[in-house]
């Protein structure tokens, strides 16, 4: 992804109003850097849109998310509707929010992620902290998935009443499989899976015909980048860039997520950075 030339008065002034000043050392070698205003003013809060498509901010947040979490998520639950769908997003939101819900009773950890099948219709897989997933539990969110889809009023709208029942044992069938709910098996392997779908634009493009589609991804309170936070200045961030000789030396400005410093402990960069 090519960076965006700033000019260098630009750049100049950002680092004058907002400059950095605290630095977060995540594991795996990963820091934020948090620019705080020296002067609080409406014009540097953004106003919050209507969300259109995914944005590559977005994205990022997702990436660096999920490396940084000291939760670990060991199973995957897939959300898939039917040869018809619904084309709103604040439908499928509902829907989302209550398998949410159930899921926080159970008080599991988890993260969602929204993507479209190639026919157009919305996707959601969700993380989960179980590793064992018994056939008891893969019935229980399949019939549940099921009957949320059998009784909305969207599907009842469109379904014809010779096929409905159908249509509704076919669904059973499906979300019931161990495809739907299964463990990850690989090492890390939630992390690797919402990493290269958060590197990918495919399944991620909004359908022409699709409304309102919202966010794409949201998380439990509790899956949330685990670091040690530290006051610090621009200068001190650029010096250390320079010093290990980090590809982000040579930017304009210090982005907001720096990857994968190596072995760097968070004790190596408190005391390298953090001033005495």
């Amino acid at each position: 992804m090519q960076r965006r030339k700033m000019d260098k008065l630009d750049v100049q002034v950002v680092k004058e109003i907002y400059p950095i000043t605290k630095a977060i050392a995540y594991g795996a070698g990963n820091f934020e850097f948090i620019r705080t205003a020296k002067k609080r003013s409406t014009a540097l809060r953004p106003k919050r849109g209507t969300i259109m498509k995914l944005s590559k901010k977005s994205l990022i947040r997702l990436a660096f998310t999920m490396q940084c979490t000291a939760i670990e998520f060991g199973s995957m639950l897939t959300l898939t509707y039917p040869r018809i769908y619904p084309e709103n997003g604040e439908i499928v939101k509902k829907d989302i929010n209550l398998v949410t819900q159930k899921i926080r009773r159970l008080d599991w950890p988890y993260l969602w992620f929204l993507e479209f099948q190639n026919r157009g219709a919305p996707h959601i897989h969700i993380l989960l902290q179980p590793n064992v997933i018994t056939p008891r539990m893969r019935a229980e969110f399949g019939l549940f998935w099921t009957e949320r889809i059998a009784t909305a009023q969207w599907f009842l709208d469109r379904c014809e009443p010779e096929w409905y029942i159908k249509e509704v044992l076919k669904m059973a069938k499906f979300n019931c499989h161990e495809d739907t709910f299964q463990a990850i098996r690989e090492h890390d392997g939630a992390r690797k899976y919402a990493t290269k779908y958060a590197s990918k634009e495919k399944q991620k493009k909004v359908p022409a015909n699709y409304e309102a589609v919202g966010r794409f991804w949201g998380a439990s309170r509790d899956v949330k980048p685990d670091g040690l936070e530290f006051d610090v200045t621009e200068d001190d961030v650029e010096l250390w860039l320079t010093d290990h000789n980090h590809p982000a030396s040579a930017y304009e400005m210090v982005p907001r997520y720096i990857w994968g410093l190596g072995k760097l402990k968070r004790h190596d960069v408190t005391t390298s950075v953090a001033p005495n």
